[in-house]
């Protein structure tokens, strides 16, 4: 049961890795290390958006199709650009600053991120 409610909380732990990541990436570069704290504010505060609805974890669960529809592209973008910008900050990371756990990190949970929204609606990807 405690892996299950992990797994829901890959999204809010992609954006807490990431936000911890852009502080040793602004020592190397400081214009991607700015940009990654930036969208990882911004999409720390589209997680508190959705939670102003509803404070209940497990009702929204932080899954994708859970979003506001007004503002689920805006989002989405937001989530895919953090995303982005943390692997391109892992490919130019120089291994003098040692080895980038919080990049690894934080890809990993953005790999695991849209992993509730198939568990909940595996038939939407059927098709």
């Amino acid at each position: 049961m405690i892996l299950i409610l992990l797994l829901f909380l890959c999204l809010p732990f992609a954006i807490f890795f990431s936000f911890l990541a852009s502080f040793p990436v602004l020592k190397q570069n400081t214009i991607l290390g700015v940009t990654i704290l930036i969208t990882s504010l911004l999409s720390a505060t589209s997680i508190l958006w959705e939670l102003r609805f509803d404070i209940t974890i497990i009702s929204h669960m932080f899954t994708y199709d859970q979003l506001s529809a007004d503002y689920q592209r805006y989002f989405m973008a937001l989530y895919i650009a953090t995303f982005a910008l943390v692997a391109l900050a892992r490919l130019r990371w120089n291994r003098d600053h040692g080895r980038g756990v919080l990049l690894i990190l934080a890809i990993l949970f953005w790999i695991l991120a849209p992993l509730p929204h198939y568990m909940i609606s595996p038939g939407a990807f059927a098709h």
